[in-house]
Order: C-alpha cells, then sequence, then structure tokens
C-alpha cells in the first residue's frame, strides 16, 4: 500500500475564535500505521480536537503541547489546565508514541511542573512520551541552556 496523506479542515490555532488564525493538521497512513500531527492547536486546548485524533486511532501523535511559556500572561491557568486534560485523554487512547514540540519546548519548567500529570499517566499505561529531540536520541535544546 502507498503512504496516504490527508490534510484535515482548518482548527483553530490555540483556543476558540482566537484572532491567531487557523492550523491544518495532518494523519499519515501506510498499510495499518498511522501518524497524526497536530500542526498549531496549543496543546490541543479544544476537547474536541483530542476526541478527533483519539478516533483516527493513531499509532504516533506528534504534539505541540501548551504555551506554557506564554503563561499567565497570554496563557492562562483554565486553558493550560484544559491543554493537560486533552493531552491525558489522547494519552488514554492508546498511541504507541507521543512526540511532544514546539510549544513546550521553550520553557525550561516545560514537563517538570506544567505538564507533568500527562507524563505520569503515560508511565502509568505504557505510552512512550518523548520531546522529538530526544526521540532523535538528543537532549532538548531548552535543557541545555544555563
Amino acid at each position: 500500500m502507498e503512504m496516504q496523506r490527508q490534510i484535515l479542515r482548518p482548527r483553530f490555532h490555540g483556543v476558540e475564535y482566537d484572532r491567531t488564525g487557523w492550523v491544518l493538521p495532518l494523519v499519515i497512513k501506510k498499510n495499518n500505521f498511522r501518524i497524526f500531527y497536530s500542526s498549531d492547536v496549543m496543546g490541543p486546548i479544544i476537547g474536541d480536537y483530542a476526541s478527533y485524533i483519539c478516533k483516527t486511532q493513531p499509532d504516533v501523535v506528534l504534539l505541540d503541547g501548551p504555551p506554557t511559556y506564554l503563561f499567565p500572561y497570554m496563557f492562562n491557568r483554565l486553558n493550560l489546565n484544559r491543554s493537560i486534560e486533552n493531552a491525558i485523554k489522547i494519552v488514554n487512547c492508546r498511541p504507541r508514541l507521543l512526540i511532544y514540540d514546539h510549544h513546550l519546548l521553550r520553557e525550561k519548567r516545560w514537563w517538570r511542573e506544567r505538564v507533568a500529570p500527562v507524563f505520569v499517566e503515560a508511565e502509568k499505561t505504557g505510552v512512550v512520551l518523548l520531546t522529538a529531540a530526544e526521540y532523535l536520541g538528543r537532549k532538548p535544546l531548552i535543557d541545555t541552556l544555563g
């Protein structure tokens, strides 16, 4: 079977009706293997997006994660909690691998404090959860900075 690419309908770039625009998630399929690339949905913040990711039954999910570096000035606790809850929902759909990149890797405390519950849930459920750098065998750049 040839590789198939499915570009999904536009999703909000972050919270509902925000002025920052739209993004296009992508699903890549080959045989029975699926990769879901979330694009820049900031978490996902929106629960329907997490449900849709689960519905596609991906083997691998690439998530941008919440923009914790904007907390609390442009990203509030409510939306941070929504992002964490939705990431946990995705973990509970049991992809083999979840890769965090983009937003989360811009802040030193990104997983140790802000999204630790997602890592705890992944460990409990046996889902491998890595950063893109870790997947490539490297340390996240943010962890190498002073």
